[in-house]
């Protein structure tokens, strides 16, 4: 059984806030919760020490304190229900656990969604921003490619939004586990879901590729992810923070891709291109 770290970090502000949640993610948290003055971010305990020992002198620095308790894998979900709260976006889509009830709007995508140790519940800026451009988009019998699916919650929009077919990849084998939990709760037959890295994918075109990953994994794969869009295809990447956002749009445009627009939440942005 995989034991965690629970690490509560105390933040001063939202802009302090939105670069942890990026810094965490560089040293492979697993799941982050983000609070009203506080991160609680969980990892693997044997991971905790390296990722501490890379995060010390960015915490000194800006004087975010932090506490770290261990944490077993049965008590996940008791920790997370008293913290989870459903989320509206823009009216559009209401993402909820299974212990909520759903939304009085017949009209809204409900989504019912239990993260455990994956990335992606829509409380962060990201998916927030990715599920609200996805509401733009016409995903009516499209293939669709969800690269860094988390807990694929991106995937179930997808397929309630008429997609034909979803392929979904992720690193970490929970997701994986996890994503397969969502889209079975969600009634989503269209999904599947493997543990990989893009490398480890047969390349193939399609429709519509979403990517909330982080910049580095952009960058490193913007070339590569320009064998998965189809000719006049669409490409929705976010994880990218706002002092980022030049950085990430021409290395995609050197790769191929048209530049179409961009959107803000706080300090992170969610851009758009074709090809």
């Amino acid at each position: 059984m995989t034991n965690y770290v629970c690490v509560t970090f105390e933040v001063a502000n939202v802009a302090q806030s939105e670069v942890l949640n990026f810094k965490l993610e560089e040293v492979g948290v697993e799941s982050i919760e983000d609070r009203d003055s506080e991160i609680v971010a969980y990892f693997v305990q044997n991971e905790w020490p390296k990722a501490e020992a890379t995060l010390k002198d960015y915490l000194i620095s800006e004087n975010i304190t932090f506490k770290a308790e261990a944490v077993i894998n049965e008590n996940w979900n008791a920790k997370w229900e008293a913290s989870f709260e459903p989320v509206n976006i823009n009216n559009f889509c209401y993402v909820r656990a299974p212990f909520h009830p759903p939304f009085n709007n017949t009209n809204i995508i409900d989504i019912i969604l239990e993260p455990k140790m994956a990335f992606g519940t829509a409380h962060h800026e990201t998916t927030f921003m990715m599920m609200a451009q996805m509401a733009l988009l016409d995903f009516m019998g499209k293939s669709v490619f969800d690269y860094g699916c988390g807990t694929a919650i991106l995937s179930i929009l997808a397929e309630k939004l008429g997609a034909a077919q979803i392929y979904a990849i992720d690193i970490e084998e929970a997701a994986i586990e996890n994503a397969y939990y969502n889209a079975e709760i969600n009634h989503c037959n269209k999904i599947v879901c493997e543990q990989k890295i893009l490398s480890e994918t047969v390349s193939k075109e399609y429709d519509i590729v979403l990517a909330n990953i982080n910049r580095h994994v952009l960058l490193a794969t913007a070339a590569d992810l320009a064998n998965y869009v189809k000719k006049s295809g669409v490409l929705l990447v976010s994880g990218i923070l706002l002092s980022d956002e030049d950085l990430v749009k021409e290395e995609f445009i050197r790769s191929g891709f048209i530049y179409e627009e961009t959107i803000q939440k706080g300090e992170w942005k969610c851009l758009l291109f074709t090809k």
